[in-house]
């Protein structure tokens, strides 16, 4: 159901989306939310424009190698887990 997608991001301080529609739903989150985007270099900023015009923080890494699908991606984990551990030290100082 929407309410329970809408309570979901409204709940949330922080959440992690690989790029694509559902990061639009960031506009239910509170101000200073911060939201993780794992991206292809070759996507649209959409959603770091939408986080500005709404104040929320939006982190993106981006995959290293570049295929057209997703599923032919991977991410460098030991980058992944210091910039989530970045930004949960950031969101407990607060």
């Amino acid at each position: 159901r929407i309410i329970d997608q809408i309570k979901l991001f409204r709940k949330s301080r922080f959440l992690m989306f690989v790029h694509g529609s559902t990061l639009s739903n960031m506009i239910f989150m509170h101000k200073k939310s911060v939201v993780f985007e794992l991206a292809k270099k070759t996507c649209r900023p959409t959603f770091l424009l939408l986080s500005k015009v709404i104040g929320i923080r939006l982190h993106e890494i981006y995959f290293p190698n570049q295929t057209f699908y997703y599923y032919d991606i991977t991410v460098d984990i030991p980058v992944l887990v210091n910039a989530i551990k970045k930004i949960m030290i950031m969101l407990d100082s607060e």
